[in-house]
């Protein structure tokens, strides 16, 4: 084989993984955009059942086609705190068990149903072309990445075998070093390096299936121990995106790469004693070495899992104990900062919602805790928290822009149409927040000029003040309760206390000014209180307009106009 020849072929194997890694990538984000809803709704029913748990984990990532695409996604909901670390475990346990899928299905290669997929890509490439819907598009993508894997897979297989083999049938030098290549230890490192390179245990596990169909790995003992170094590479994707999660999420990475870790020492110790009876009885099973890849990946990450599951507690203590508490090192609250949101979440959509929602939260409690520690600054005279209150104002303002930077680069996602919504109506949410900020810090205004003056309230204007401010503080709780959850039929409990935020300013203003004639209150302390009262009313009218923010806008226009007839 001439030079030149081998370039080509070189090129063609690149090719080859490049169609397969874009067809996966294809297929994976197309599965999560059609069923991400669905997956977030089998989150929502874990509970602390390890064994439901295990299954979710397993089905989800059978459904994304990516262990890695698994972990980011409960990751990123343990840092919203959707889910707990002892739930994530079980989840991730099953992971590893689910990514098992793509090797075998590219190892039915084996059937020469290369010519099918084919057929299977180009209609998906006429539907991703011509789809009338974001549905057919979407199945499009599907089938089209489904395709991609063996067309990506035939290809690597045709270049590996010319380049392993000369023209009499002969192996190449490159063929017989991979054949000789039986150090367990290099074995395990060489495929943990290439899958964190490529961020996938499915890919690198196929590419081995793609050198078995060819011929080149013919040694079923090497095989093993480069499938463990799968289970290790492939929890990288996980630890990147915890950096800037909270504590809890950093945990679930380290845990997720202990699981990696572990099992891979438990079967290379195994292998170690019993590596060729085990091969003979994987291959029994399999009877080729493509098959006998994808069992053994199977079969090792089930077990592995299996054996770890009556352990989550364990696993738990262990990544608690490698990440401490943050509460014990410390705290940067003056920090300007996003706390759930960054850019890794653009290339998993499925989190941009929950992220979304619990950065707003983060802002609205803020925002709640500056207005009701601002009132309290006028009912006791006391501005001891005004440097904190005014540094809280700051990052509201600072996140409220920063949401709104992250909400329109959401808009551009492939989203479902419900989530959709969501991220459009976080716009009005995020401007809601930030007018109760500035409204709170209106009322440390009017604390600091009475302050500045020597000036209070009457003990009658200080009863219907805290009166307010209990009815704020319900408000909120109600409003966050149907904002987080999602639920219209709370919005009937937030109607009932904004009638009687309404009720109460009316009366604000009708006692006030009958102080006011009898004489018991001064005119400028009057000014400031009838103002306060007037501001709170509106925080409440802007704390409506957050629940309400869970209905389509169609549904909204719908019930105000009710409301006005």
């Amino acid at each position: 084989m001439d030079l030149l020849q081998i370039i080509y072929n070189v090129f063609s194997l690149l090719g080859g993984l490049a169609i397969f890694l874009v067809g996966m990538k294809f297929m994976g984000n197309s599965l999560e955009a059609v069923a991400g809803d669905k997956m977030k709704k089998m989150f929502e029913k874990i509970s602390d059942n390890r064994f439901k748990g295990f299954a979710i984990g397993t089905a989800a990532t059978a459904v994304v086609q990516s262990s890695s695409a698994t972990s980011v996604m409960v990751i990123g909901f343990v840092n919203v705190g959707f889910l707990t670390l002892y739930q994530a475990i079980p989840i991730l346990l099953g992971s590893i068990v689910g990514t098992t899928v793509t090797a075998q299905l590219t190892s039915l290669s084996a059937f020469n149903i290369t010519a099918i997929m084919s057929l299977v890509a180009g209609c998906g490439a006429f539907l991703y072309l011509f789809g009338k819907n974001d549905k057919l598009v979407h199945v499009g993508e599907i089938l089209l990445g489904f395709g991609m894997l063996f067309i990506g897979l035939s290809l690597m297989s045709s270049s590996m075998k010319i380049l392993a083999f000369n023209s009499d049938g002969s192996p190449t030098v490159f063929a017989t070093a991979l054949m000789n290549f039986e150090n367990p230890l290099l074995c395990v490192l060489l495929m943990t390096f290439f899958t964190a390179v490529i961020q996938s245990s499915s890919a690198s596990t196929s590419v081995m299936v793609a050198l078995g169909t060819a011929g080149v790995l013919t040694n079923p003992a090497a095989a093993m121990y480069m499938v463990l170094g799968t289970h290790i590479g492939t929890t990288i994707t996980g630890l990147l995106a915890s950096f800037g999660a909270n504590v809890s999420a950093k945990r679930t990475a380290v845990i997720n790469t202990m699981i990696g870790v572990i099992g891979t020492i438990f079967w290379f110790l195994v292998l170690t004693f019993f590596s060729t009876p085990i091969g003979n009885i994987v291959m029994a099973l399999s009877g080729s070495m493509e098959r006998f890849i994808a069992n053994f990946h199977t079969i090792s990450n089930l077990i592995a899992a299996l054996l770890m599951l009556p352990f989550i507690k364990q696993l738990a203590d262990l990544g608690m104990l490698i990440v401490p508490d943050p509460s014990q090192q410390k705290k940067e609250d003056d920090i300007k900062r996003l706390h759930y949101l960054d850019e890794r979440i653009l290339s998993t959509p499925s989190l941009a919602v929950a992220q979304s929602l619990a950065e707003v939260k983060n802002m609205a409690d803020l925002a709640q805790y500056n207005l009701i520690n601002s009132i309290d600054m006028i009912l006791n005279l006391d501005l001891s928290k005004q440097e904190k209150l005014a540094k809280n104002e700051a990052k509201i303002n600072y996140l409220n822009l920063e949401i709104t930077n992250y909400l329109v680069k959401f808009s551009a996602l492939d989203l479902s149409q419900n989530d959709n919504q969501i991220i459009g109506s976080l716009f009005h949410v995020a401007s809601d927040i930030e007018r109760i900020g500035d409204y709170a810090e209106n009322v440390m205004q009017f604390a600091q000029q009475m302050v500045a003056k020597n000036l209070s309230l009457s003990n009658g204007a200080k009863l219907q003040l805290e009166e307010a401010k209990a009815h704020l503080k319900t408000l909120y709780a109600d409003t966050m309760e149907t904002f987080t959850k999602r639920d219209k039929s709370l919005l009937a409990k937030v109607d009932i206390t904004e009638k009687a935020m309404d009720d109460l300013k009316v009366s604000m203003e009708t006692k006030h000014v009958a102080r006011m004639e009898e004489g018991r209150c001064s005119a400028e302390v009057g000014a400031i209180f009838l103002s306060l009262a007037s501001q709170l009313e509106r925080v409440a009218d802007h704390m409506t307009n957050i629940a309400y923010s869970v209905l389509p806008f169609n549904e909204k226009i719908l019930m105000e106009k009710t409301k006005k007839n």
